[in-house]
């Protein structure tokens, strides 16, 4: 089962890093991404399964640059230590009838010794007003990690 979950604001980076309790039957790693903003992920003990992972991003918006996170669970990793998950027209409303529509992608693999993680995160939404009508546009572009 794959769960995906959106958090929005730059404010929620501390929540990302401190307001999140170490699993105990996990392995963690931690980094920052080539944009300085930091990941962390937990990968089951058993080495089957990232449980969850969290990342922050700088977008590129037609607005300007905005600051957001994004968090995957529950994704199989791979003998070869390989993990991936995508995910498309994701819609998150909100109450004055204006909307998101979210896509996103998390990749990366575990090293040999199992010392660390590298791969690649990205992010992109568009904001639609209460018509439908493109408000706003935000891209990550692909953005490669690190984390021990």
């Amino acid at each position: 089962m794959r769960m995906h979950r959106r958090i929005l604001g730059g404010a929620a980076v501390v929540v990302l890093v401190a307001g999140v309790p170490a699993v105990a039957d996990a392995a963690s790693y931690g980094g920052f991404t080539a944009q300085n903003w930091p990941i962390a992920i937990e990968v089951s003990r058993d080495r089957r399964e990232v449980m969850r992972a969290g990342m922050g991003f700088q977008l590129t918006c037609t607005s300007g640059i905005r600051v957001d996170l994004d968090r995957y669970s529950d994704l199989v990793l791979h003998r070869n230590g390989r993990f991936r998950s995508t995910y498309a027209n994701l819609r998150s409303d909100l109450p004055d009838g204006s909307y998101f529509i979210y896509g996103g992608s998390l990749a990366g693999r575990l090293n040999k010794a199992r010392t660390g993680i590298s791969g690649t995160v990205s992010l992109n939404y568009t904001r639609h007003d209460a018509a439908g009508a493109v408000t706003d546009t935000c891209d990550s572009g692909r953005v490669r990690f690190r984390a021990r």
